[in-house]
């Protein structure tokens, strides 16, 4: 008889899944920044084109780091010692992140596109790619900053969090011995 394998389960809750996942929009915008700078001195049209996709992919990244952030506000508001305050900072900055990053994303398929079409506009479209990058990378910076001040208040405070008693138990896994 053939048996099915068991679906597989996620480890990661929706805390971790939106930490995780809010790093590629503000890692790939300052990578995306680095790139395109480098293209340019370079003049080199491959790079240039490289770095248009890393925003593009970072812009879309914004998406699902803000769908993601959306409904954890519920679910961190029933979280002992998160704070209210900052949980509406954070959703209030991400929202503006979310505009300028997704005007971000338009800008560079728009590059992509004039350059794909050896457009004499891409000369005049990518310092404002550029400056849209670095504002986008300070918006998404600030909001990732204000999303650690949802619970990790701990450090400013200098105070050591508790760690919950299910949390001292040590796992021990052996492994089986290898007979030969």
């Amino acid at each position: 008889t053939h048996t099915k394998a068991a679906p597989q389960t996620s480890n990661m809750n929706s805390i971790e899944t939106h930490a995780f996942i809010t790093h590629l929009p503000i890692m790939g915008s300052m990578f995306g920044v680095f790139v395109l700078v480098y293209g340019l001195i370079a003049k080199s049209y491959h790079t240039q084109m490289a770095a248009y996709l890393v925003l593009v992919i970072a812009s879309a990244g914004a998406i699902f780091a803000y769908t993601s952030g959306n409904d954890l506000g519920y679910t961190m508001s029933n979280i002992q010692g998160a704070s209210q305050y900052n949980i509406t900072r954070h959703n209030s900055f991400a929202n503006y992140s979310m505009i300028v990053l997704f005007f971000l994303g338009i800008l560079s398929l728009l590059a992509l596109w004039l350059n794909l079409k050896e457009s004499i506009m891409v000369k005049m479209i990518t310092p404002v790619v550029l400056f849209t990058a670095l504002v986008s990378f300070a918006f998404v910076a600030r909001t990732g900053y204000l999303g650690t001040q949802i619970r990790h208040f701990d450090a400013r405070n200098k105070k050591l969090p508790e760690i919950p008693a299910a949390a001292n138990k040590v796992v021990i896994t052996s492994f089986p011995a290898n007979n030969k």
